[in-house]
């Protein structure tokens, strides 16, 4: 059995919710909605939030319900077990949640035509290509496994850059952002180790975690006058370190070596983006 189901059932629940993020996108501009308000806190905007927030839960259950294949169509020899969630609780929901809630956070910030379609496209891109990748890595050969793996990653950290950045980019007090970001750090770490084979409740204690260290390192960048996308920049290459570190050890362990090797690559990718600030 090939795979042209997923494509196509991908590319028309995409093609639903890019059309529902766009609408999201044209109330905001009706609102004129935009950075510095605490959203849903802050009267201004509300119900923009509110009707993003709402699109959000409607992708996760759209996804938790529709996305999760019988057992017969896991055809392939090698393929792991078809529990969809490597674990007793399916999570199948959580990265298309995180898509259509980067291009929701996107379209608070920014407005016009302009920004309405990147953030449809975001929804479409993410939405067709994740699902497919995720599904791939349970139920393709090895090798397709591995380049699943390695796109699905791709995408995760791509919604990471610019949901972290969105947050961030409102400036707003640490009790807010820190906690939106710990709350969002913890389900794209969840989606990262999508495919591992390890029970949910391990992945979830891994994810609380790295979440909460997200979180911190937002309230200390709450003190440095950096703009949103640089702040974004920061916080990516932190959960690049927790992530790497947290898949390393679910497949092998961590050893010294991966500290080594995921720190320095931190480390560059963190003084680039400070330089970046000076000149």
């Amino acid at each position: 059995m090939g795979y042209g189901w997923l494509v196509i059932r991908s590319v028309l629940l995409a093609l639903v919710f890019a059309g529902l993020v766009a609408g999201v996108g044209w109330l905001g501009d009706q609102l004129e909605v935009g950075p510095g308000r605490v959203p849903i806190w802050d009267a201004d905007g509300r119900s923009f939030w509110l009707a993003g927030l709402l699109l959000v839960g409607i992708a996760g259950v759209t996804y938790r319900l529709f996305d999760n294949p019988p057992e017969a169509q896991y055809p392939v020899e090698g393929a792991l077990e078809p529990s969809y969630s490597a674990g007793e609780i399916a999570t199948n929901w959580v990265f298309p949640s995180l898509v259509v809630l980067s291009a929701v956070s996107l379209l608070g910030v920014y407005r016009g035509t302009t920004a309405i379609a990147f953030g449809a496209l975001i929804a479409l891109v993410g939405l067709t290509a994740g699902p497919v990748t995720r599904h791939l890595m349970m139920i393709a050969g090895e090798t397709g496994r591995e380049r699943a793996r390695i796109i699905f990653t791709l995408l995760v950290h791509g919604v990471a850059f610019l949901t972290l950045a969105m947050i961030y980019i409102h400036k707003v007090r640490s009790i807010f952002s820190a906690t939106a970001v710990l709350i969002v750090g913890i389900l794209l770490l969840i989606a990262l180790t999508e495919g591992e084979d390890h029970v949910f409740v391990r992945r979830l204690v891994y994810a609380l975690v790295g979440g909460l260290m997200l979180g911190q390192v937002t309230w200390g960048l709450n003190y440095w006058q950096a703009t949103g996308w640089t702040g974004g920049a920061v916080l990516l290459v932190c959960f690049y370190l927790f992530g790497g570190i947290i898949l390393t050890h679910l497949r092998r362990g961590v050893e010294t070596r991966d500290v080594v090797e995921y720190g320095a690559v931190s480390m560059v990718a963190f003084g680039i983006v400070v330089y970046s600030v000076f000149i």
